[in-house]
């Protein structure tokens, strides 16, 4: 089912959450291997696009994702909140990064907050 069709049939004051892949900081750091055929900048553009339909319709959706110019770029989100989280990146080492969790509703001040 298209990321359009799922958000198109959520109702009016249904919550749609949406964790797809992570917008790499670098080229090399953009895994995409979730999905058959990858999940591109593409696919997140369209995310990003039925999430304002959505938003529009009143339907609530939350985004998560990496903190980069980027992401901000593509998902424009009028509620941004970001936070601090633990990557594992071996089996032996931890880093902590940015993520953002976005939303297009400014009632969900608080839920984009944590």
């Amino acid at each position: 089912m298209s990321i359009e069709r799922v958000l198109a049939e959520l109702p009016a004051g249904a919550w749609g959450y949406f964790d797809p892949p992570y917008i790499g900081s670098s080229e090399t750091s953009n895994f995409t291997a979730y999905a058959q055929g990858g999940f591109t900048e593409n696919d997140q553009q369209r995310l990003a696009q039925a999430c304002h339909i959505a938003s529009n319709r009143g339907v609530h959706v939350l985004v998560s994702n990496s903190d980069t110019l980027r992401t901000r770029q593509i998902y424009q989100a009028p509620v941004v909140s970001t936070k601090k989280v633990l990557r594992q990146i071996s089996c032996k080492e931890r880093n902590m990064a940015d993520e953002v969790l976005m939303a297009w509703d400014e009632r969900m001040t608080a839920v984009a907050a944590g």
